[in-house]
């Protein structure tokens, strides 16, 4: 199964340079990437990856298409490719463990085809009127590639940083059945 897991503000903003927009504010959402993405393929970009920090329990691609780049980093074992087949031929020598795309942007748009389910949270600042600011944003919504709201799973408020995070599912054609 290849899923997609992806975390937006209210204006699909995704990224602020290296980094959320939001910060580490949005705990429930990364309590969930964590605990979704366990002993999971994990699939993401340069910037991502060197944004997150160690991610133990999970195998890691980084697809990049600097093909100089090396990574000195807190995770030896995560693998380098430069293009989707090498993502896909990868993950296939890894067993059967499923795929999760994890971002950025630019890696959404390249395996947006092949992704199945999507766990989505959005995320709004409860203290502010304005939606967050950030560098990357999300090209379309998810429903210009045919994905539909599956469920909505559940709504965390968080009392202290004011952050509202909404986790939802949504599917390929679920309005059309």
């Amino acid at each position: 199964m290849i899923y997609g897991i992806f975390a937006i503000g209210e204006d699909g903003v995704m990224g602020d340079f290296n980094g959320l927009p939001w910060g580490k504010k949005a705990k429930a959402d990364l309590r969930f990437f964590m605990e979704f993405t366990h002993d999971k393929i994990v699939v993401m970009g340069k910037n991502t990856f060197e944004s997150v920090g160690p991610l133990p329990g999970r195998r890691i691609i980084v697809l990049t298409k600097d093909k100089s780049y090396r990574h000195n980093s807190f995770d030896p074992s995560a693998k380098i490719v430069h293009s989707k087949e090498d993502v896909y031929k990868f993950a296939i020598s890894q067993s059967e463990k499923d795929i999760v795309i994890a971002g950025g942007p630019g890696l959404i748009e390249s395996f947006i085809d092949d992704i199945q389910i999507i766990k989505l949270t959005v995320i709004k600042d409860l203290a502010s009127d304005n939606p967050f600011d950030g560098s990357h944003y999300l090209a379309k919504p998810f429903s210009a590639y045919g994905f539909d709201l599956h469920s909505l799973d559940r709504i965390e408020k968080d009392e202290v940083t004011f952050i509202h995070q909404t986790f939802y599912t949504l599917k390929r054609g679920v309005m059309n059945k």
